[in-house]
This record gives C-alpha cells, sequence and structure tokens, in this order.
C-alpha cells in the first residue's frame, strides 16, 4: 500500500470537538485492503495463460520438424508454465490483481468488511446506539460510512454526500487525507444537528483515535 500520511492529532481533536457538539461516537478506520481476492489471482494468472497457450499453438503448426505430439505438448507447457508463474507472481504484486476486479467486487468486499469492522470496534455498543464508523480501504479505494440504528433518521443520501466529497477530496493518489477527514467529521457532526440528534453522553464510550488494520 502507498504510504499514507495523516496527523493523527489533528483528527482526533476533530473528532473530540465533533462528539463533544453532538454526543455521537466517530471512529475512522483505516485498512490496506478488504479482502485477499484470491479468486482474482487464479482469474489473472488462468487467463494469461490461456492466451500464451492459444498463441503458442499458433506458432506450432510450423513446427514440421518436431514429432506431432511434442508438437502438441509445448503449447500445453508454455500455457502452463506461465500461469504457474504468473500465479506465484501476483502472491508477491497483489496490485497485479486490481486489474482482474469489478466495481461490483469490490464495492461488496468493502462494504461487507466495514460492517464487520462495525461490530468487531463495537461501535454498536453505545447507550444511544449513535456510533459512526468512517472505512477507509485503500487498495479497492473505497470509503464507507456505517451509522448505528440511533441514526435511522438521517436519509443514506446524506451520508453518501458526505462519503462521495470525502472520496474526492483523498483522491487516493494524494497525502491529502487528513484535511479531507477532518471535514468529513465535521460535516458529519453539522449533519446530526440538523436533524435534531443530538445528544449528551457523560462518558466517552470509545476512544478518540484513528484505528488501522
Amino acid at each position: 500500500m502507498k504510504r499514507i500520511f495523516v496527523d493523527k492529532n489533528k483528527i482526533t481533536e476533530a473528532i473530540k470537538k465533533a462528539e463533544k457538539k453532538t454526543g455521537c461516537e466517530i471512529v475512522p478506520y483505516f485498512t490496506e485492503r478488504s479482502d485477499d481476492y484470491e479468486v482474482a489471482r487464479i482469474t489473472q494468472s488462468t487467463s494469461l495463460g490461456i492466451i500464451a497457450t492459444l498463441v503458442s499453438i499458433f506458432f506450432s503448426f510450423n513446427m514440421t520438424s518436431y514429432p506431432i505430439i511434442i508438437g502438441k505438448l509445448i503449447p500445453l507447457m508454455i500455457g502452463f508454465s506461465i500461469s504457474l508463474s504468473l500465479y506465484f507472481l501476483c502472491g508477491f504484486q497483489f496490485a497485479c490483481r486490481r486489474f482482474f476486479l469489478t466495481n461490483k467486487i469490490k464495492q461488496q468486499k468493502t462494504y461487507a468488511k466495514a460492517k464487520q469492522v462495525f461490530y468487531e470496534q463495537e461501535i454498536y455498543d453505545t447507550k444511544k446506539r449513535n456510533g459512526i464508523l468512517i472505512y477507509f480501504s485503500f487498495f479497492e479505494r473505497k470509503i464507507h460510512l456505517l451509522a448505528d440504528k440511533g441514526l435511522n433518521k438521517i436519509p443514506n443520501n446524506e451520508w453518501q454526500l458526505i462519503t462521495k466529497n470525502l472520496a474526492q477530496g483523498v483522491g487516493f493518489e494524494k497525502n491529502n487525507v487528513t484535511n479531507s477527514l477532518i471535514i468529513a467529521i465535521e460535516e458529519t457532526g453539522k449533519l446530526i444537528k440538523n436533524y435534531k440528534l443530538v445528544t449528551k453522553k457523560k462518558k466517552n464510550m470509545i476512544k478518540d483515535q484513528l484505528r488501522r488494520s
């Protein structure tokens, strides 16, 4: 994963300010990727291996100096060797798998992982059920914002707008994560106030910090 520079102190301060104004629990979470995508690894190596085999068969027609059986085996051996080599290569070069993943698969995998993180980090375990997860998965370049049922009054399109603006601000190619995340946290606070879902909390139930995996 490309190294991401963030100012943890600024992010923590933004979380504290937003939570003080709203009574919610906001948890930003960074992960390198949401799945191993082993299927993409197999698909990539198999597809390119088949292409190599077909190319080899085409050129094997000119191998008149070899026995027929050898002329048939050579393309298969070449294709198998290339498939096997690419399979192991993709094990070391994980980024190669991105080219064999559809946006739908990446969306499904990252969303499923975000829901898992929501429960693993116990964001659901708040008195007012008003925990919020801001989930970054950098390999897929996806962001998900999950809010607990205490904030169900807020329409999904409002959360989606914050997520969209956050993704555009981050860009995933620039080290602009800190400022974009702070803006998203502030916008989340404003949204909660606009829908009159502000609550008072006597103590902080989830530590105010950026989390990584």
